[in-house]
C-alpha cells in the first residue's frame, strides 16, 4: 500500500466575500480561518469533583487574509469596509484536502495597516463571521 496521502494546489483555494473574489494573495499562509472560541464545551468542576459541562453556543469567527498590496482586491475591499449590510463570505479549498468555511452573515472588521519599504508589502485584512461553520469533504 502506498503512503501517498495527494496532493495540494494553493491556486484551488478561493475565497468569496459577497459578490467579490478576492485574488492577489501574498506568498505563505494567505488565509487562516478561525472560531472566535474553540472550545465546544464549557466545563465546569465543583468542590467534590463533579464535572458539568456547558455547550458553547458562540459560533462567530474571523478570516484572516493577506493580499500583496498591487492586489486590486485592496481597492474593491476598500469600497466595501463601509457597507452596512451584512454579506456572505466563503472560502472553498477545491484541491486535496477539501475544505470548506462559510459565514452568511459578515463584514471587514477593521482598516487594515498599511506599510511601505523597499520591497512590495503586504496587506492583511479580517472578515468578522456573526457564525462561521467549517468542514472537511470527502
Amino acid at each position: 500500500m502506498s503512503d501517498f496521502l495527494g496532493s495540494y494546489d494553493p491556486k484551488e483555494v478561493n475565497l468569496f466575500h459577497g459578490v467579490l473574489q478576492i485574488s492577489g494573495f501574498a506568498d505563505g499562509t494567505f488565509i487562516t480561518v478561525a472560531k472566535t472560541d474553540k472550545d465546544l464545551w464549557k466545563n465546569f468542576v465543583g468542590a467534590h469533583g463533579e464535572v458539568t459541562r456547558t455547550k458553547n453556543n458562540n459560533k462567530s469567527g474571523m478570516i484572516t487574509f493577506t493580499l500583496q498590496s498591487t492586489s486590486p482586491s485592496n481597492a474593491a475591499l476598500d469600497l466595501l469596509k463601509h457597507n452596512p449590510v451584512a454579506v456572505p463570505t466563503l472560502v472553498k479549498n477545491n484541491s486535496g484536502g477539501k475544505h470548506i468555511a462559510a459565514g452568511i452573515d459578515t463584514w471587514i472588521q477593521s482598516d487594515p495597516d498599511k506599510s511601505y519599504g523597499a520591497e512590495q508589502q503586504n496587506v492583511e485584512w479580517t472578515i468578522y463571521c456573526a457564525e462561521l461553520n467549517m468542514s472537511h469533504l470527502i
